[in-house]
């Protein structure tokens, strides 16, 4: 039986970037079958996009730049503000599929308000983002740490006046 393995580029915390050359052949030589690329370079993902071959699987994990991401090529998004907020990242993927690209960007413009509210240090605010939702999910393991309580304040409150919450 054959897992498919998928890599990913999270250079800010590897430190190490996986270049689209070294991406395209190990694609090319089923060493992966896709990508999970965080490394905020919206430029290297489109190069990734064009080097890799057809069908493999490339996901953009930088929030700032989705709508992009998808609009160059990419199959989708994975991201913590996903977990958190899906139905944000559900209206801009479905917005851009079916062309409303007006709608698209409105909600690209939304999730940048999002990542506003949840810095510093968004992966732990969507852990406080998913309580005040309801659902119990713990505390980040490392290298994160717990958001202070005075930020997942401030964020609860911004994402209740944008009404996601």
């Amino acid at each position: 039986m054959s897992i498919p393995v998928f890599a990913y580029n999270i250079p800010q915390l590897t430190g190490n970037s996986l270049q689209p050359n070294t991406i395209a052949a190990m694609a090319k030589e089923g060493t992966i079958s896709g990508i999970k690329d965080s490394s905020r370079d919206l430029l290297q993902l489109v190069d990734v996009l064009r080097a890799v071959p057809e069908g493999f699987v490339v996901m953009n994990g930088t929030e700032e730049y989705a709508l992009f991401a998808i609009m160059s090529g990419a199959d989708g998004l994975v991201s913590g503000g996903a977990s958190a907020l899906p139905e944000v990242f559900k209206s801009l993927v479905a917005a851009e599929r079916r062309g409303d690209y007006r709608a698209a960007a409105e909600a690209q413009s939304l999730v940048q308000k999002v990542k506003e509210l949840v810095t510093p240090g968004p992966i732990p605010a969507y852990y406080a983002v998913l309580r005040e939702r309801g659902l119990e999910c713990g505390e980040p393991r490392a290298p994160f740490l717990p958001v202070q309580k005075a930020d997942a304040d401030r964020a609860i409150s911004g994402l209740r006046a944008l009404r996601l919450i």
